[in-house]
């Protein structure tokens, strides 16, 4: 498995007061149940066409051009995007698999002593809120690109610093792992921030062509438990 490090900063400055923490803290709990397989309102394939685009533009875009990151909002419903540079490809003749995010790998939550004290005793969280994917035909594989978007936050116990987010990428078909990748971001909280937001993409994830392939990531710490794959279910149609 290869490990890839990368660091994220939050720029910025504001006041934290202790109101404004625990009001932060409760829209996230608030917000668990809708961590998922977000689309990042990209082209056209799954995007929300209700959804209106920021004027700052997603994140990922806003780091490629130098632009300012905007929040991210989850949405309730699970929805696959793709890259910009997929939108005007040519039809591909096989599956593109959809990148889901893991049942038990959406979300991770640190807590001062045990959870067992509560919201006010959460340090912080760190989730998932938005996937895209792309394919390309690579022979007898599928080179894939994968990005994904999240967020740290603090709870009332926590403080600002340097956080690790353990993402892994793994393929599976049927019973078998065939691709797995790690990747650990580091994100710092500067001080009077309550949040930092990080992305990272993946340019050569590369599979096997094979039908029932299940594509997922997860927030799992090195030595924690294995991610689970999504419910199995039939490929989606071509996009």
């Amino acid at each position: 498995m290869q490990t890839i490090k990368r660091e994220f900063r939050s720029g910025g400055s504001g006041g934290r007061a202790s109101l404004a923490r625990l009001a932060a803290c409760a829209a996230m709990l608030a917000s668990l149940s809708a961590c998922g397989s977000l689309g990042l309102g990209w082209g056209s394939g799954g995007s929300d066409p209700d959804a209106k685009p920021s004027a700052a533009g997603s994140i990922m875009q806003n780091i490629a051009m130098g632009g300012p990151v905007p929040a991210v909002q989850a949405k309730p419903a699970p929805v696959q995007t793709r890259f910009p540079s997929a939108v005007d490809q040519d039809v591909i003749d096989f599956d593109c698999p959809v990148l889901e995010v893991a049942p038990n790998g959406a979300a991770t939550r640190d807590y001062g002593g045990s959870s067992e004290g509560g919201a006010q005793a959460l340090r912080h969280q760190i989730s998932i809120s938005n996937l895209a994917r792309e394919c390309k035909d690579a022979g007898a594989n599928i080179a894939m690109k994968l990005g994904v978007e999240g967020s740290v936050l603090l709870g009332p116990a926590g403080a600002p610093g340097t956080f690790t987010v353990p993402l892994v990428f793994e393929a599976r078909i049927k019973d078998k792992v065939v691709t797995t990748r790690r990747e650990n971001l580091s994100v710092t909280i500067p001080p009077n921030e309550t949040r930092a937001f990080f992305s990272t993409v993946l340019a050569d994830f590369s599979i096997p062509k094979a039908d029932d392939t299940d594509l997922y990531v997860g927030l799992s710490p090195s030595g924690g438990q294995a991610l689970r794959p999504p419910v199995h279910r039939k490929r989606r149609p071509k996009s």
